[in-house]
Order: structure tokens, then C-alpha cells, then sequence
């Protein structure tokens, strides 16, 4: 039987990400934190989102360890990104397959289990923190852009721009 695609697009800063999943596995949607983001552009990053285990092991170059949080691999053509619950014992809850200039993806939905059994059912909410403000950096890195953790306010025609760590 074949599955009932769907495909939702979110645009953040001038990217636009399309998400595609099966739809009887669609949860939250549409979710209130992303509907100022709906977009109808075309996309420049296309994920598929399974919510089943890989299927294959990887044994590849570590390019970067985030310890318990997450940890990004290459073997030059493919980067694969393993995402761990934010909770001890830190289980893996997701995994990433994405093309050499991160444009093209796949994300496994996981449990966070030991037997790493999948997820039952995809949200655009758990798949993006922090998948997609890693996948983004990693896109706009080439490109000569970047992402900052801020906020910024309009006041009287004037911007005010506030950087800063994450939860500060």
C-alpha cells in the first residue's frame, strides 16, 4: 500500500525547509510556534522524515562531538548527525542522513530507547530542535551567512539586537 505523503514547508530567515512524511503519521500540525513560518516558496532544503529505525550502522569520521547532546559524522560524501534524549542515559532518539552541502536529508525518528525502536508518529516540533538550527548553520556556513541566538526589537524605527547563549 502506498503511503499518503505530505509535505510541509517552514521558512526561516530567507530558507525554506520542506518537511515530507507520511501524513497518518503526522501529529501537531499546524503547530502554533510555526505558523508565522508556513511558506508556499519553493524549498531550498528537502528533508523526508521516517519514523523507523535506519536500517544501516555507520562507522564513519567524527567531525564533531556535542557529548551527550548530539554528534555530527562524515565520510565525505554524507554527513550523519545522531541526536540524544536531553535525559539520562541519553538514549538516541534521532538520526540524520544529509548530502555533502546539506541540501538534501533523511531523519529517522527514534524512541529513546535502548533497543532504538521508531518513533510512531512525526511532528515538525520533533524534528526540528535542534536538528534544524544545526542543519541551518551548517547550510548558511558556505553560503557566507550565519545564525545567532538573539532577539530583535523595533523601537520607533530603530533596531535593538540582543545576542546571547541559549536560555539566557
Amino acid at each position: 500500500m502506498k503511503k499518503n505523503k505530505v509535505t510541509i514547508k517552514i521558512e526561516v530567515g530567507k530558507v525554506v525547509i520542506a518537511l515530507s512524511g507520511d501524513a497518518s503519521k503526522l501529529k501537531d500540525w499546524p503547530h502554533l510556534w510555526y505558523q508565522p513560518f508556513i511558506s508556499q516558496k519553493k524549498a531550498d532544503i528537502f528533508l523526508d522524515i521516517y519514523c523507523q529505525s535506519p536500517g544501516f550502522s555507520y562507522n564513519h569520521k567524527l567531525v564533531f562531538d556535542a557529548g551527550s547532546h548530539w554528534k555530527l559524522y562524515s565520510d565525505r560524501a554524507n554527513y550523519y548527525m545522531e541526536m540524544f534524549s536531553p535525559t539520562p542515559p541519553h538514549y538516541k532518539v534521532n538520526v540524520g542522513v544529509f548530502n555533502s552541502d546539506f541540501t538534501r536529508g533523511k531523519i529517522y525518528l527514534l524512541k529513546g530507547n535502548k533497543s532504538d525502536t521508531a518513533q510512531k508518529y512525526w511532528s515538525v516540533v520533533n524534528c526540528s530542535r535542534p536538528f534544524l538550527t544545526i542543519l541551518l548553520n551548517n547550510y548558511l556556513s558556505p553560503r557566507n551567512s550565519l545564525m545567532a541566538h538573539g532577539l530583535a526589537v523595533n523601537d520607533q524605527g530603530k533596531g535593538l539586537i540582543f545576542v546571547g547563549a541559549s536560555g539566557a
